[in-house]
């Protein structure tokens, strides 16, 4: 669904305008991910995607901020052992928990 406004502007935005708009709203953690459709039916592109997505979440919002947002890893699991691959890079360098990944 497309938004659009301030309110578009303030949900993507990463950093500062999404805290912002958490303190507004009462809201003390997020957990950060795509949502379905996700990467699926992208074929070999969802590879890359996927792990884009990831730093850019990892980078730009949980390590600035740990306390207030958790990042749920997401896969290409329309390749099921690249997926996995993502998964164990998400955990052991990123720092995303065991378990949380989007993209089913």
């Amino acid at each position: 669904m497309f938004l659009g406004g301030s309110l578009e502007k303030k949900s993507t935005n990463l950093a500062e305008e999404r805290l912002a708009l958490m303190d507004e709203t009462g809201l003390d953690v997020q957990v950060l991910s795509l949502t379905t459709p996700s990467l699926h039916d992208l074929g070999p592109d969802s590879v890359e995607l996927a792990r884009c997505a990831n730093d850019a979440v990892a980078a730009e919002a949980v390590a600035h901020h740990p306390d207030r947002f958790q990042a749920l890893a997401t896969l290409p699991v329309g390749i099921p052992d690249k997926a996995a691959l993502e998964l164990e890079r998400c955990v052991r360098t990123l720092g995303s928990r065991p378990g949380c990944y989007a993209g089913m």
